[in-house]
């Protein structure tokens, strides 16, 4: 509950809020007193806790391992509408030539990790921070090639290549609307640019 009294519904980003962020995906650390914690609040608001995160779900629930929750993975290319459904993707196939473009540009960005996450794309410069308005760059150059294909979507140290239209906002905006999340206040917590969007769609 918040200060006056009325129920709300919390979506909650994954790196950078409920875990730290580390110099690679792959090598984070999960406090093990974590999933329980989650599972605990998300008994408390009558299951109005959901995940949105930029990360695949299969990752998350690897991470939260044995809390499972509603969810929405790759900035919504991903969703699960129940804590026991399954994992639907929504986004198109990506591209493949723009995905061997991208992997090709990286490989020629030496520090910058790519990481092929289905429905999207993650290029992460965190190990080579000086590399970011050249990633950038080369980024905007394949716009033109791939017309109305995909959006860049920035953030810390590392810089998402998504489907045009999908975003952490529209993705809070469908999960808003299920039964267990109407009639409550949404309240989002993130950390970086790509929250932002949920952000307003929030406060909306």
């Amino acid at each position: 509950l918040i200060a006056n009294g009325e129920p709300v519904a919390l979506f909650l980003d994954v790196d950078g809020t409920l875990l730290d962020v580390a110099l690679t995906p792959s090598t984070v650390h999960v406090p093990s007193h974590l999933p329980k914690l989650l599972d605990e609040i998300a008994d408390r608001l009558h299951g109005a806790l959901a995940i949105v995160t930029g990360r695949p779900l299969e990752e998350v629930d690897r991470l939260l391992h044995p809390a499972k929750f509603v969810a929405a993975g790759v900035h919504g290319g991903q969703m699960r509408f129940s804590n026991k459904g399954k994992i639907e993707t929504l986004t198109p196939g990506f591209d493949a030539t723009l995905a061997a473009d991208l992997k090709k540009m990286a490989e020629g960005l030496p520090g910058v990790v790519y990481e092929d996450k289905g429905s999207g794309i993650a290029l992460h410069y965190r190990l080579a921070p000086e590399l970011q308005s050249s990633l950038l760059m080369s980024l905007e150059a394949l716009l033109p090639e791939y017309p109305n294909e995909f959006s860049i979507c920035e953030g810390r140290k590392v810089v998402e290549v998504l489907p045009v239209g999908f975003s952490k906002g529209r993705a809070l905006r469908k999960l808003a609307s299920l039964p267990a999340f109407t009639s409550r206040i949404p309240v989002m917590v993130g950390d970086d640019i790509a929250d932002v969007d949920a952000f307003r769609a929030a406060e909306d």
